[in-house]
């Protein structure tokens, strides 16, 4: 599809622009723009690429760009091979179950669609779509460059679940104000200098549209306006965090930033553009934007970033609005009107795009060329995935490649890093054909300047006294001190016009501004510093006080230091600092709090300490001097999984680290002979309410997270007289499900099962969906109704305990026991007391990291809602597939010999894949008895009144 650039009031600007250049006469306001527009491809279309050994190239930025996944996906339904209905889902979790599961949950999932997308740009997505359905594109690819054409399009008529995955650039046209997340070196910054020279291109005369761009290239071309938001704070004397911020510190920005050095009020022209709606507007950097010490100073910067976002969203209604940051700086607050989009891991092949498309740049022969990527994807096929699925490692690592002889690529984080950093030291250090190295400018080694960088950047990054803040200017005075210090004869001009003139590890923004070239390299050198500290303490008292300085460093700014001292861990543990770290670890767990309100800084110490025995398997090499230190750390980590003094993701972490070192919670784990040990909650006898009565389905429709969602399943409610009963606090663990499956008299032995998964067993190989390496404490999932019902038999002839599934109707009951919410907390959606969709995890996390949200009473069953759908014993439909509908009766839906193919059971609770709509203590789930997905699993229940087995 293509449209008219000549149409619309961006397609009149270009025409007048392309006039012009084609020596027409026009104003000088046209001709400030074209030298605006230039400039901004000047400076945003081009990046340095390293291609060998001592060789770096400038290429344009289109030449090696790959469109980056967001977590969207349109989602459709197909008739007569043309896209009838069409909207959008969200797709993090789009590889983590089999399609056919995935699509059976999520089929009703319209209301899970984004509101706030553009209307227009939907239908011209729709038109896509259907163009690509009629003609066999293969919609699996994200960008339709890549898309191949196939001989047998499977396009029958129905419903295809996330159906056709968007890139940046699609979310950048169906939403006028949008906020893109991703992880450090996921390509947020890239995306956005690409869609500036984009759209400066086409605005001056560009014959090729990029192809990456699918629905951008159907608008009007507008004027792009791109700044780093750490510079419109930063400018002149600073923003002051008590100051009042609108959209006019924009425009001054801009004014500052261009009308000082040209005759030609370039910012008048831009807030014109603006304010007509033919401009984008481009905020990079929410994380970056420098905090100054004092308690509230985030939160108060936070306000302005919002009261910025606001103002300009008045003013400039029809412009788009573009901001970006780092996932986790935007976890806690929310800018109005603006829709959340995430960047997503590249997939395989766009992994071997961005592979070629760098390879294209080193001018070898097509054979060559493939022969040297397929060898590049085999070694990163040897690299952790978090290092190989996000564009600048991906470059880093191919740059990498390409000047080692060893065909091989580092494994960790600091590796990655520090090998990068030895390519820009090399081209630093080695002497140029008409100018002397820095080593020689300076009088130093190479050595010399990465210890004063070490210092330059913790000196840097102490600048940042806030949670969040990017790669920021270097003081001037900073670097000044520290790299003329190295030589009594440096010419401070010399050493200056070279930092300038050689971008490397530094980049310069002028010649009197520095900063380093990538936030991760800045963090890198950071944890050098620390590094460094610690290296200097020769005995046990220097290392103690050595490691509380690191520890006192990170408790200054838990965010702020959090990467570089993650970093720190993988450099000790990768230079033989096994002792520098378990020492940093024990002043971290050890160290004790002497006011109730420093707890959460204590807290944050227990995680730091967490992630660094985890994150480098430090747990697997501990000896007897450790040994009391892990389990002290053991004992503290619950506490810290069931308080609110960190976020869910801090708390995960804790999570894991200690399944790692042994979760020996009550009700996660196995008795001395293996059998497991659930622990149970009592849940009173009475007339529980049972489903959704017309009112409250129509005030949940009304809620922003239910999106309008027609539902009957869970209608109409009904009483129901329930006896007592007992529910286990958490799912069925890991460990707990491998006893069954281990022991000699478990899963292999039929006398556990029912007749029909006898059946069902037989026709299975092998217990394919246990995971030896699995973390213990969390909860099994991959687990059929049928293994379920058959584990429950196992443990009740083990225990002596009459244990089986819970019914619905008992479930329902549980979760209201604690709650008369519409959640198990309450009636608000609370990103922080469950894991779903929001939570941005993509897979079950270990149990009881939510405990907190529960209140004062400990004795409760805990997650509930999110996490895994959970198994209950109740048939959602019959023998002959007639509907168990509401009101709930016990009568036939509860008969354990119900046996059919695609018979369904019910489960509850909603997962982590899932939107808040599907977690709510009414709605009722099912799946196939048969399936085995790693969003379900399930928990026990034991009935009082049958409190020993019958044998």
């Amino acid at each position: 599809m293509a449209s008219d650039p000549a149409s619309g009031a961006g397609g009149r600007l270009a025409h007048e622009l392309r006039s012009l250049q084609a020596g027409g006469q026009q104003s000088d306001l046209d001709e400030a723009l074209t030298a605006y527009l230039r400039k901004v491809k000047a400076r945003l279309g081009y990046t340095d690429v390293i291609t060998g050994p001592g060789r770096r190239d400038r290429v344009a930025l289109d030449e090696v760009y790959v469109p980056v996944p967001v977590d969207v996906a349109v989602s459709v339904t197909i008739q007569d091979g043309v896209v009838a209905d069409a909207w959008l889902e969200d797709n993090s979790a789009a590889a983590s179950d089999s399609p056919q599961s995935y699509a059976r949950e999520r089929g009703a999932a319209r209301t899970a669609t984004f509101d706030a997308a553009n209307h227009k740009a939907m239908s011209q997505l729709t038109a896509v779509i259907t163009e690509a359905i009629s003609r066999g594109v293969d919609a699996d690819y994200m960008d339709p460059a890549t898309r191949p054409l196939i001989a047998a399009p499977p396009w029958y008529d129905g419903t295809r679940q996330r159906f056709w995955p968007l890139c940046a650039e699609d979310a950048a046209h169906l939403w006028g104000r949008l906020i893109l997340l991703g992880a450090p070196g996921s390509g947020k910054s890239t995306f956005l200098r690409y869609a500036a020279q984009v759209e400066a291109s086409r605005l001056l005369g560009a014959d090729d549209p990029p192809a990456g761009h699918m629905l951008g290239m159907l608008r009007p071309p507008m004027v792009p306006i791109y700044v780093e938001l750490r510079k419109v704070f930063s400018y002149g004397d600073g923003i002051d965090v008590d100051d009042v911020v609108d959209e006019s510190l924009l425009w001054n920005y801009l004014s500052y930033e261009f009308d000082r050095l040209s005759p030609s009020p370039v910012s008048s022209i831009l807030r014109r553009e603006a304010l007509r709606g033919q401009a984008i507007i481009m905020l990079d950097g929410i994380d970056e934007i420098p905090v100054p010490q004092g308690r509230g100073s985030l939160t108060k910067r936070r306000r302005q970033i919002r009261d910025l976002a606001r103002a300009l969203n008045v003013i400039c209604p029809k412009s788009p609005i573009m901001m970006s940051g780092r996932d986790y700086a935007y976890r806690d607050w929310i800018i109005e009107g603006f829709q959340r989009v995430s960047i997503m891991p590249l997939r395989a092949q766009d992994v071997r795009r961005l592979l070629t498309n760098l390879g294209r740049t080193r001018a070898l022969a097509q054979n060559e060329l493939s022969t040297e990527i397929n060898a590049l994807s085999d070694a990163l096929d040897m690299v952790p995935e978090s290092l190989r699925n996000y564009p600048l490692f991906v470059s880093l690592m191919a740059s990498l490649y390409w000047t080692q002889s060893r065909n091989a690529l580092p494994n960790t984080r600091a590796d990655l890093y520090r090998e990068s950093i030895d390519l820009l030291l090399e081209r630093w250090t080695s002497s140029a054909a008409d100018e002397p190295p820095l080593t020689e400018l300076l009088g130093c080694t190479r050595q010399d300047i990465e210890h004063r960088l070490r210092r330059v950047a913790y000196e840097t990054h102490c600048q940042g006294a806030g949670a969040e803040v990017g790669a920021v200017d270097i003081e001037f005075s900073v670097l000044v001190t520290e790299l003329f210090r190295l030589g009594a004869q440096t010419d401070p001009h010399k050493v200056l016009a070279y930092l300038s003139e050689y971008a490397g590890v530094l980049i310069a923004q002028d010649p009197e501004h520095f900063r380093f070239a990538h936030r991760g390299f800045q963090e890198y050198f950071a944890a050098g510093y620390m590094a460094a500290l610690l290296d200097e303490a020769d005995d046990t008292d220097d290392s103690c006080t050595a490691s509380r300085k690191v520890r006192r460093i990170f408790e200054s700014s838990p965010l702020l230091w959090r990467e570089p001292c993650l970093m720190l861990g993988e450099i000790l543990n990768g230079q033989g600092g096994r002792d520098k770290a378990w020492d940093l670890v024990a002043e971290l767990v050890r160290r004790e709090t002497s006011e109730p309100s420093d707890q959460q800084s204590a807290d944050w110490n227990l995680w730091l300490a967490s992630r660094l025995i985890f994150d480098s398997s430090m747990y697997r090499r501990m000896g007897i001097r450790e040994a009391p230190l892990i389990d002290d750390l053991r004992h503290k980590l619950p506490g810290i999984m069931s308080s609110r003094n960190l976020q869910a993701p801090e708390r995960v972490d804790c999570g894991y680290c200690l399944g790692a070192i042994g979760d020996r919670r009550p009700g996660i784990g196995v008795d001395e002979s293996g059998v497991p040990t659930p622990t149970m909650c009592w849940i009173p006898a009475g007339i529980y309410t049972i489903g959704a009565t017309d009112d409250l389905a129509a005030q949940i429709s009304e809620q922003p997270w239910a999106r309008g969602w027609a539902f009957g399943r869970e209608m109409p409610d009904g009483t129901l007289e329930l006896r007592d009963f007992e529910i286990a606090r958490y799912p069925v663990t890991v460990t707990q499900f491998k006893a069954f499956v281990d022991a000699a008299d478990g899963y292999r032995d039929d006398a556990w099962w029912l007749p029909a998964g006898i059946e069902w067993k037989r026709d299975r190989r092998e217990v394919s969906h246990l995971r030896s390496n699995s973390i213990g404490n969390l909860p099994q999932t991959h687990v059929s109704w049928y293994e379920a019902h058959a584990f429950c038999r196992w443990l009740s002839a083990r225990s002596g305990f009459f244990y089986r599934l819970p019914t619905e109707a008992e479930w329902e009951a549980a979760a209201r026991y604690s709650s008369i919410g519409w959640f198990q907390w309450g009636d608000e959606f609370d990103v922080q007391a469950c894991n779903s969709a929001a939570s941005g995890f993509g897979h079950a996390v270990p149990v009881g990291c939510y405990e907190g949200y529960l209140g004062p009473r400990s004795e409760l069953p805990t997650d509930l809602c999110g996490n895994i759908w959970e198994w209950t014993s109740t048939a959602a439909t019959g023998a002959n597939g007639e509907e168990f509908a509401y009101p709930y009766r016990p009568d036939g839906r509860e008969n354990e010999m119900l046996s059919r193919p695609g018979l369904y059971r019910v489960v509850r609770g909603g997962s982590y894949i899932n939107p808040p709509f599907l977690l709510r203590i009414t709605y009722r789930g099912r799946d196939e008895a048969t399936a085995q997905i790693g969003r379900a699993g399930f928990r026990l229940a034991r009935s009082l009144y049958r409190e020993r087995k019958d044998d």
